[in-house]
């Protein structure tokens, strides 16, 4: 029954993937943590060389769920209002791969109490779908549809716009504007479309007392809709997804959170997430992540959990002072 399951899940992920203008992009409940992800204007925004790393195991208990792992760097250059930031990203599900790799460069101006950043991200996309792993699980394992793996490689860039101060944010991001179209090596067949992307995210802290802040953040996802006459028969188009974040942070150390992330179709949420991340000093900080399924997936799947490490490495004579919040 296992062996069952995990064929329909690896087969139905490959033709929903190729087929279905849905999130292609990789999700994280950890979001606030890692927004080079998906604005380039984040760069250089903490004010430090700062790093953060990311893994997420996604619907645990299911063969061939995604796995996501995602590394960036970033901070500012010289003395100047200048930033420029590293991402590299490879999320798997099933027999497919997918390895994002950018470069970003962002300028902040003074505006308002806060600052303003524009930021463009150059870079590639990678993909590998390991075909022949699937020839195991089928019934006639001579399929000539799962003869040879494929890959393919596409350019692709990004710009975003970032507006923050130490208590407030306000972005918006496209992390790929070209919708490339990738064929396998050798033939006139598509492998895989990207489909553009638009994120918007927000947050705030609110004092609640000497030692205790309140966080809520949101994040707003949405997929650009494709023609209906390019549109493969039976795609379907993703619906705007809403992240709705709220951490409470004890002493600047500790941070407790709960989230929601909408669904689809009859499923009005997608999961109830919960968080715990903790500031060991100005430095280092630890979070992680645990996602409860609410669709059908919750029969079989174990949820979803997510870690996340940072480190901050300051200028002796750095001016920043308070934690930095976002």
């Amino acid at each position: 029954m296992n062996k069952i399951i995990t064929s329909c899940f690896v087969l139905l992920s490959l033709l929903f993937i190729k087929d279905a203008f849905a999130q292609q992009d990789a999700m994280y409940t950890q979001h606030m943590f890692q927004p080079m992800v998906y604005n380039p204007a984040y760069a250089g925004s903490r004010g430090a060389f700062s790093s953060t790393f990311i893994y997420r195991n996604q619907w645990t208990g299911i063969d061939g769920s995604p796995t996501t792992y995602s590394i960036a760097a970033h901070g500012p250059m010289g003395q100047r209002n200048s930033a420029i930031g590293i991402m590299v990203e490879n999320d798997e599900l099933g027999v497919q791969k997918r390895l994002r790799a950018y470069v970003s460069y962002a300028y902040h101006i003074p505006f308002n109490r806060g600052k303003l950043s524009l930021g463009i991200q150059g870079g590639i996309l990678n993909f590998n779908d390991n075909l022949q792993d699937i020839l195991g699980t089928l019934d006639n394992e001579f399929d000539p549809t799962f003869s040879e793996n494929v890959s393919g490689t596409a350019p692709n860039f990004g710009v975003g716009a970032y507006y923050y101060s130490d208590y407030f944010f306000l972005g918006i991001g496209v992390p790929h504007i070209l919708n490339n179209t990738i064929d396998s090596k050798g033939t006139d067949l598509e492998l895989f479309t990207q489909t553009r992307h638009y994120y918007a995210t927000t947050g705030l802290i609110l004092p609640l007392g000497d030692n205790i802040k309140f966080r809520p953040t949101a994040l707003v996802k949405y997929v650009e809709p494709v023609d209906a006459e390019d549109a493969p028969e039976g795609s379907i188009q993703a619906p705007i997804q809403v992240d709705v974040t709220a951490h409470i942070l004890f002493n600047d150390a500790l941070w407790l959170g709960a989230a929601v992330r909408t669904g689809s179709g009859d499923d009005i949420l997608e999961s109830v997430d919960l968080l715990l991340e903790y500031q060991f000093n100005r430095r280092f900080r630890i979070g992680y992540a645990y996602d409860i399924p609410m669709t059908q997936l919750a029969g079989i799947s174990r949820g979803s959990h997510e870690i996340m490490v940072g480190y901050d490495v300051y200028r002796e004579k750095s001016r920043v002072l308070t934690p930095r919040y976002f």
